[in-house]
């Protein structure tokens, strides 16, 4: 049986060995925050400053194998939402149904329209920004990489799945590497920032100087 996100051509799920720096990788929020249109300034971020360098190969646009669990889920239920609005159930049945997994099983089990209907908005919207990235993922775990993900978990008072985020992002190398995320959070996280150089998505000028810092990293890297 083919899966759901079954696209023609999949992306790449690891770092090659020739693959171009500087790397970006782009946390949930900014995914969401593109694929929902929920910020304009995010959107025109993505399509006239990085999807431009990236489709040059002058720069490695990707996200994490545990962003990608964490859009499915994100976009599985705004999409059910979507659907319960349209068949005009009250806001509390909504709410139900779409926060309580095992209502929401019930539902899609009874409703086998609707689970196709939200299945086939997941997978538009989700490849709408997944074909242009890289998805890295950890193939291995050394007594370093789990020193840094206790400290990110224990002193960093990240959740596990941020940790494995970050941790991933990490491992693909100490220059030239970047994190852009609107979680504050992850943004004021003591322990991330010294091992990761991490951009807020938010702010105006956080993005103008990862956008110089990008450039003045692929006049380096070509010269």
């Amino acid at each position: 049986m083919d899966t759901l996100l079954m696209p023609r051509k999949m992306p790449s799920i690891r770092p090659h060995e020739d693959i171009v720096y500087p790397i970006l990788v782009l946390d949930t929020n900014v995914l969401l925050d593109y694929i929902e249109k929920r910020d304009e300034k995010i959107v025109h971020f993505i399509n006239k400053d990085l999807k431009p360098l990236a489709k040059k190969n002058k720069l490695t646009l990707g996200t994490t194998i545990y962003n990608v669990a964490e859009l499915l889920d994100k976009e599985f239920e705004i999409n059910l939402q979507l659907n319960l609005i349209r068949k005009r159930l009250s806001a509390d049945k909504i709410l139900n149904i779409s926060k309580n997994k095992q209502r929401t099983i019930s539902y899609i089990t009874r409703s086998n329209d609707s689970h196709s209907w939200v299945l086939s908005k997941v997978q538009k919207r989700i490849w709408r920004i997944l074909s242009m990235l890289e998805i890295f993922y950890v193939a291995e775990i050394s007594e370093r990489d789990y020193t840094i993900l206790e400290k990110l978990v224990l002193e960093g008072i990240l959740s596990s799945q941020d940790a494995m985020i970050i941790l991933t992002t990490i491992k693909l190398g100490e220059n030239y590497v970047y994190f852009l995320t609107g979680d504050q959070g992850i943004i004021k996280s003591p322990v991330a920032n010294d091992y990761l150089e991490i951009f807020d998505s938010k702010n105006e000028q956080h993005r103008e100087s990862l956008l110089n810092r990008l450039r003045f990293d692929i006049e380096e890297l070509l010269g």
